[in-house]
């Protein structure tokens, strides 16, 4: 349980962490109030994740999605989302960074992950392309995809909209997840080519997920072992920023392709391979 992940001892570090990271000051904008320890004073130290983790212990844990407010800021922002059941806040792009806006109105299904609502089946098959950071996704889809084919690579969006390939700002993050969003939601019409995309999904249960919102999907499943993927972190200059949140977020990848201990087939593994694992096959 999510609650749990508050109570262990790496939390207690990864709070100390950000704190000193942030020099014990506000990161809201425009604010920067030096912060207290305790917790009913209104500059009461808040470590607060950017992007709801959702329960995932990668984004949990991830200090580049961490980031430390005054308890004034932080509160105020919770309770307008609990009070409205949806953020007020619109992003730089001029759109809602919540799709449970108003703005979406309308019947949608719900996928959960960064799946958008309401996703409608692709019209082109989608490859779905997973795992961990420095894995060599995007190099894949170079080297597989054909001219013309969409290929949606949020490292790549990321720049686009302003930032760099693994910027962790948060108004960076919320431009780029809805320049992705609005090409993911016009797959629906294309009725030639192919789409690539690019996702980490460390759990079954979101690449089913994904295959489920996009209809006509194959899973592609990067084997590239884990501490390939922590040099190639480490002697990249440009992941220096990241560097530490990118190898968390490897070695927690790794843990969820572990085998459950049930006798359970890792279903995109198995739809990758083309094999049937009793359901409906993607091609």
């Amino acid at each position: 349980m999510t609650s749990n992940l508050y109570k262990t001892a790496e939390w207690r570090r990864t709070r100390i962490r950000i704190l000193t990271r942030d020099v014990w000051a506000c990161q809201w904008p425009g604010c920067g109030v030096v912060l207290l320890s305790g917790r009913k004073d209104p500059r009461s130290a808040v470590v607060d994740h950017k992007t709801p983790h959702n329960g995932d212990p990668a984004l949990f844990f991830d200090d580049d999605n961490l980031w430390s407010l005054c308890k004034h800021h932080h509160d105020g922002l919770k309770r307008s989302e609990e009070r409205l059941g949806y953020s007020d806040v619109i992003g730089p792009d001029g759109y809602p960074i919540s799709q449970d806006h108003p703005f979406f109105a309308g019947p949608r299904k719900v996928w959960g992950y960064s799946i958008p609502h309401g996703l409608k089946p692709s019209g082109v098959p989608v490859t779905l392309v997973c795992g961990p950071p420095a894995s060599g996704k995007s190099t894949y889809v170079a080297d597989h995809a054909a001219p013309g084919d969409v290929v949606i690579d949020f490292d790549l969006i990321r720049k686009k909209v302003g930032g760099t390939k693994w910027d962790q700002d948060m108004s960076v993050r919320r431009r780029a997840f809805a320049y992705r969003d609005r090409i993911l939601r016009t797959l629906k019409d294309r009725r030639s080519g192919h789409c690539w995309l690019i996702v980490t999904a460390p759990s079954c249960k979101e690449r089913d997920a994904w295959c489920a919102a996009l209809g006509n999907t194959i899973v592609v499943v990067m084997d590239t072992p884990e501490n390939v993927c922590i040099e190639r972190i480490d002697a990249d200059p440009e992941r220096h920023a990241s560097a530490n949140g990118m190898k968390r977020a490897v070695r927690e990848w790794f843990k969820a392709q572990r085998p459950r201990g049930d006798g359970g087939v890792n279903r995109s593994i198995a739809r990758a391979l083309g094999i049937d694992v009793g359901r409906k096959t993607f091609t």
